[in-house]
């Protein structure tokens, strides 16, 4: 039995069309994908920008228990806090470069915290 292999194509004009059809489409579809992900990601973008944040509100008051919460006085603390106790706090001022301990009189008026 003979197998005769029928081409696909009549002649070289018909191949190099097909092909340049093939390649067109896939173009056109990279380049539709493309612009579909730009759209999408600019959206995201413009979406994070357009949504209010959080005005800080989870930052706790200073408490003065950490350096990171450093309160600018003894004060501040008591006022932040109206059950502090006597004790040992972090202070930061204006005029100290970090965050330093200090003893503060939390409980006696007329002291540190009042």
């Amino acid at each position: 039995m003979i197998t005769r292999i029928i081409p696909r194509f009549r002649n070289v004009q018909d191949m190099k069309a097909q092909h340049m059809n093939t390649t067109e489409s896939r173009r056109h579809e990279h380049r539709r994908r493309l612009g579909i992900t730009g759209i999408v990601a600019a959206a995201a973008m413009i979406g994070t920008l357009l949504v209010p944040q959080a005005a800080h509100a989870a930052d706790p008051l200073p408490d003065g228990l950490t350096q990171e919460t450093a309160a600018g006085s003894c004060w501040e603390i008591k006022q932040n806090y109206p059950s502090s106790a006597n004790g040992t706090y972090w202070l930061v001022t204006p005029a100290l470069v970090y965050p330093q301990q200090f003893y503060c009189d939390q409980e006696r008026e007329g002291a540190d915290g009042y």
